[in-house]
């Protein structure tokens, strides 16, 4: 599963728990109350996912064009130290 899809799947349940959760306090009913918490919760975790893997996406790429910047730089040393 994508992160896309992760995150656009957490959005709405998570979204959709609270609305749920409110209607069981509104209309006191209890079950009603736990399952709207429980599916924004569910929805928290998977945007908390998505999250956690564009993190690691970004920091890989990060270090891959960074490593590619410093094997194309010309090195200092070889200029012979007239920019010192």
């Amino acid at each position: 599963m994508s992160t896309r899809v992760r995150s656009t799947l957490g959005a709405v349940l998570g979204g959709a728990g609270v609305l749920l959760g409110l209607g069981g306090l509104f209309f006191l009913r209890p079950w009603m109350f736990w399952a709207g918490s429980a599916m924004a919760l569910c929805g928290v975790a998977l945007v908390a996912w998505a999250l956690r893997d564009v993190g690691r996406e970004i920091g890989t790429n990060a270090a891959r064009f960074e490593a590619m910047l410093r094997s194309q730089a010309p090195d200092r040393e070889q200029k012979g130290g007239a920019d010192r």
